[in-house]
């Protein structure tokens, strides 16, 4: 069963996407973001205001890129331990007023 489906990818997870194969936030337009993408003859419109992304706007995209659904989950959840995000050091919990 193929569990790499192009609905219900939420908006910062398909920016995620498009900043991590090489595109670029130029300019918000009204409720777009407008992206390019050096290899791409056009811009890359993504509403602003509509989460989850659309299947079919999802679907027309990463065909820009000639991925497939599984290629486009594999970029935005990569293998444990290749994650861009950081976690900073450990916070101590709040001690009690009285626990001594």
């Amino acid at each position: 069963m193929n569990t790499y489906k192009a609905s219900n990818v939420s908006l910062v997870d398909f920016q995620l996407f498009l900043k991590r194969v090489g595109a670029r936030k130029i300019r918000t337009t009204g409720g777009h973001y407008i992206y390019s993408h050096p290899d791409l003859k056009r811009s890359i419109p993504l509403q602003s205001h509509i989460d989850p992304v659309p299947e079919f706007v999802v679907l027309e995209i990463i065909n820009y890129f000639n991925m497939s659904t599984e290629e486009m989950w594999k970029i935005i959840n990569p293998a444990k331990g290749t994650s861009e995000r950081k976690e900073g050091p450990a916070r101590k919990g709040k001690r009690a007023k009285n626990s001594r």
